[in-house]
């Protein structure tokens, strides 16, 4: 079973590489790659630099694969948008399941801080000053994105702008998660993101709600929450869309600042809305990446 849920995520991982692009097999001037944040072999950031470029702010990317599985390099493409856009770009690996469930998210968060920090010194030894972050990631990578900039915030070495999820989870209370086609796999991942055994059902999930809840970007939001960007697919089969609907309505209660996008016609890919996507990349690139990461 392990197998074949790692060969479902390695299989929509192609999602996120032809959003962002492996862009080249080798790093170009002021790219610097597998720069180690930790002592295990995970642990390692890509880092883009922009030219003549002294003070200025981060996107760290977070990849995608069910916590199981996926690269840093399935966002380099992205990255090295960033630095066209005047901006440091980063992306990382991160400790992952396995089929004993040896790590969880906290310390998939853990990782986060450790590799901005390891960003920051590396800019440093440079004479290149990171003065703020913003997390973007696809699906697991979203969740770990979207979690770390709800709680994590007192200790990150860098004030969060701003949060982007590509199709992420939002709420593992959210009983559409465990009926999806999907489920059978979803289910024990979910189980093992929290340190469980066990394949969460809507007959036992109760069973688990409190460690459920911690784990959910969505109870973690508050009205102080960095402005949140959201792009998801109505007819996603692995993270049911009412995820993306609930964090919507969550912040909007909050008047927490948030971007909505819909993909009426796609699944977990966002693949069948280019319009709906352009869009999307526009107002990330022209209302926040450029004013709010690349101005000083």
């Amino acid at each position: 079973m392990w197998q074949k849920i790692v060969s479902f995520f390695m299989s929509i991982i192609a999602f996120f590489m032809s959003l962002f692009g492996l862009g080249g097999e080798k790093p170009l001037e002021g790219e610097y790659w597998n720069v180690s944040y930790g002592s295990h072999a995970r642990q390692v950031v890509d880092i883009y630099y922009p030219a003549g470029k002294t003070e200025v702010g981060l996107l760290l990317s977070l990849h995608g694969g069910g916590w199981t599985a996926g690269s840093k390099e399935d966002t380099r493409g992205w990255s090295r948008n960033m630095v066209n856009a005047g901006v440091v770009g980063a992306a990382m690996n991160y400790r992952m399941l396995d089929n004993q469930g040896a790590a969880g998210y906290a310390d998939m968060l853990d990782d986060i801080t450790a590799a901005i920090g390891a960003v920051i010194s590396h800019a440093a030894a440079r004479g290149v000053t990171i003065t703020k972050v913003a997390l973007l990631g696809g699906s697991a990578g979203a969740h770990l994105s979207l979690l770390y900039a709800y709680t994590r915030q007192a200790e990150c070495p860098l004030n969060i702008e701003f949060v982007v999820s590509l199709s992420g989870p939002a709420d593992f209370l959210d009983e559409a998660f465990y009926t999806t086609p999907n489920a059978s796999w979803i289910s024990p991942l979910v189980g093992k993101l929290i340190g469980e055994q066990v394949s969460i059902t809507p007959e036992n999930m109760a069973l688990y709600e409190q460690a459920l809840r911690a784990a959910s970007p969505l109870y973690q939001a508050t009205a102080d929450s960095p402005a949140t960007l959201i792009a998801h697919g109505v007819h996603d089969s692995i993270v049911p869309f009412s995820n993306a609907e609930a964090l919507q309505l969550r912040l909007e209660e909050l008047h927490a600042p948030f971007e909505y996008f819909v993909f009426p016609n796609s699944e977990h890919g966002l693949e069948s809305d280019p319009d709906v996507l352009d869009a999307f990349f526009a107002t990330l690139t022209n209302d926040y990446v450029i004013p709010v990461l690349g101005q000083h």
